[in-house]
């Protein structure tokens, strides 16, 4: 099964908010760990992930985050009652404690999850701040400040070592499509400079084109974007709307290798951001495979051999498998009709910038 470095991440996130929460709590009891854990996946899907169970909503804020962590509390609260006969009466108020005094814990730890530093120092001071603003928090937190800021530190340094980049050899290069502002492919640029040095250019082109190179460029492209997109967002830094991920040909010559790379990138967040690049014949190759996964799709057409341009778009665009169309040649005599053709279903017709 291939790695997906998105849900480590988030699996990361949890861990160290559920244990911020118990030290608040000052207990590791069973009941409460999964207490936090059902609050923190309630967080993450509607923070995150866009997901929510309670509201109807398109957008995440700090409201919407109360309301859905209440509609968890209350659920939760439900659940429970089915207990109440089972449970010793301590146990049963333990467990009805823990459920509504978890939720309050919950929503300082998504204050934390949103908290960045500019550097190791700053963590001191800035719980102190937000204790400060939450002196329920403090008064529970009690003695355990410093156990706190501990585990906040040992965060940072753990975000720290994998946010650093210790790969220059390849990089990601961010090509806006065509008069479109915020819809890029992403390429991955070689930059090793000591073959750069001592080859022509050229030979070097030939050999990164090359077939055998072209599933571990494709891995290592996943990986950097991912990687990437994930420093953008917890760093606040420019998001584009949607990211091209073009997939050649070759790549479909063993179809575990395109559920492989799939897997990677299967996560809620990625899929907001994320469009796959395939030409309609290997959709059609690997179609059960792609519905299973239910990316987001941009057709890539070579309209150069294509007699009736616009007939060939209106059978994409009706055809409801893509959202977007690539198109990767044409004549020049079609272009008029290829830029005057009214999308249905489709988001958009893309061309690269050089086209």
């Amino acid at each position: 099964m291939a790695d997906n470095l998105m849900n480590y991440y988030m699996n990361y996130k949890t861990n160290r908010l559920k244990k911020y929460g118990l030290v608040i709590m000052h207990s590791e009891d069973e009941f409460l760990k999964e207490t936090f854990a059902n609050y923190l996946k309630t967080y993450i899907n509607c923070y995150y992930y866009s997901i929510f169970d309670t509201v109807y909503s398109n957008t995440c804020d700090d409201d919407i985050i109360k309301l859905e962590l209440d509609g968890k509390r209350l659920e939760m609260l439900d659940d429970l009652s089915t207990y109440e006969l089972i449970d010793s009466n301590e146990v049963f108020a333990i467990k009805l404690a823990y459920i509504n005094e978890a939720y309050y814990v919950t929503l300082f730890l998504t204050s934390l999850d949103q908290m960045r530093f500019d550097n190791k120092e700053d963590i001191s001071t800035t719980l102190e701040q937000l204790l400060k603003s939450n002196p329920k928090i403090k008064e529970k937190l009690g003695t355990k400040v410093s156990n706190l800021e501990t585990l906040l530190k040992e965060t940072y340094n753990t975000l720290n070592k994998f946010f650093k980049n210790t790969d220059n050899y390849y990089l990601l290069d961010y090509q806006l499509y065509k008069d479109q502002e915020n819809l890029v492919k992403i390429v991955l640029t070689s930059s090793i400079t000591m073959l750069q040095d001592n080859y022509k250019s050229s030979l070097l082109e030939r050999v990164y084109r090359e077939d055998k190179l072209k599933k571990d460029k494709e891995d290592l492209l996943i990986r950097k974007f991912i990687k990437q997109l994930i420093f953008d967002v917890y760093n606040g830094r420019k998001i584009y709307d949607k990211y091209f991920i073009e997939l050649d040909d070759y790549l479909f010559t063993n179809k575990k290798d395109i559920e492989n790379f799939l897997e990677m990138l299967n996560n809620p967040f990625i899929k907001r951001y994320l469009v796959l690049g395939i030409s309609n014949n290997n959709y059609l190759s690997c179609q059960s495979i792609f519905k299973k996964y239910n990316y987001s799709l941009a057709c890539i057409q070579d309209f150069s051999h294509i007699n009736d341009v616009s007939n060939k778009l209106n059978n994409i665009d009706t055809g409801n498998v893509y959202d977007y169309v690539i198109v990767s040649s044409y004549k020049t005599k079609d272009l008029n009709d290829i830029m005057k053709y009214t999308c249905i279903n489709l988001k958009g017709i893309l061309f690269d910038k050089e086209g």
